[in-house]
């Protein structure tokens, strides 16, 4: 992790950003300051679910609707505790989060796996600007080249599972990263699809994953 970035990968990085839009990537805190007292009351009796992000590699949260799933995963990606467990996993290594919402009523981008991977990607770059070379050659290229048009082109499906295929395969002992995402439920496209990625990238010793859905058979 350089505590600077190269101009091409500000650009990179600025783009990605920009396709996703702001709102896969709010402030959750936020969306908490009325719920905060309640939510921290309903973690108490979940205390197993918190207590498990600091060992394995995956917690999965399945109730049934309205049973304050959301409410959880919202106030557990904010709370001191559980980024205490995740630094006490993480050691001495740089710790990386990001977070990802699916969302039914909302944008294509908010409820698809392009929409998942895109915001993983933007986050991952943010944090290790470094890997942009790596993760996105082809840009890379094109950038280095003063070809800008080709990293304004909208990124693909494809493209972002290579990059993510390339991030798992690199994954660095030097830096862990949490992956939180919840309303697996709410994806638009097939189950097994966004199944299959995230226990492909589960496998990684460095990734941790807190997922969230419905107690849908496939998930």
């Amino acid at each position: 992790m350089r505590p600077y970035r190269t101009p091409i990968e500000r650009r990179l990085i600025g783009f990605i950003a920009h396709e996703t839009s702001r709102p896969l990537t709010l402030d959750l805190r936020s969306s908490l300051s009325s719920g905060c007292s309640a939510a921290r009351e309903y973690t108490g009796s979940q205390a197993s679910q918190v207590s498990s992000l600091g060992c394995g590699s995956e917690c999965h949260h399945n109730h049934f609707s309205g049973s304050g799933k959301s409410t959880l995963m919202k106030f557990l990606y904010g709370d001191e505790d559980n980024t205490r467990h995740l630094r006490v996993w993480a050691d001495n290594s740089p710790l990386v989060r990001a977070h990802f919402y699916f969302w039914n009523p909302g944008q294509q981008m908010q409820k698809t796996l392009k929409g998942l991977l895109q915001t993983l990607l933007y986050h991952i770059l943010q944090a290790c600007s470094d890997l942009a070379p790596t993760l996105c050659p082809e840009r890379w290229t094109a950038e280095s080249r003063a070809q800008g048009s080709t990293s304004k082109q909208a990124w693909t499906l494809n493209e972002l599972r290579r990059a993510l295929t390339i991030f798992k395969a690199q994954c660095s002992a030097k830096t862990k990263f949490y992956f939180h995402i919840d309303g697996l439920d709410e994806y638009h496209g097939d189950c097994w699809e966004v199944i299959e990625t995230l226990q492909d990238l589960s496998r990684a010793p460095n990734i941790k994953l807190c997922l969230s859905s419905r107690p849908w058979n496939e998930f």
